[in-house]
């Protein structure tokens, strides 16, 4: 079975909604999901694939682009 991280940075809590929406939609396609902001994730190892959400009002997010910058 398929092992989908989405994962998260929040401001306000709204990107938060969204990234539980996205592993809802994802789920009911028999995937396994998992949801969690981007300050938990420790490791990728056993993910087959990730989806990263974060706030974009003034450019990406701090969080984000680390995240992205160390997982690449």
């Amino acid at each position: 079975m398929k092992r989908i991280l989405v994962t998260y940075a929040t401001n306000a809590g709204s990107t938060a909604e969204v990234a539980r929406a996205v592993g809802d939609g994802l789920d009911k396609d028999g995937v396994q999901v998992e949801v969690k902001p981007i300050e938990a994730v420790t490791t990728l190892d056993s993910c087959d694939a990730v989806v990263v959400g974060a706030p974009m009002i003034f450019g990406w997010h701090r969080e984000a682009r680390a995240f992205l910058k160390e997982h690449q």
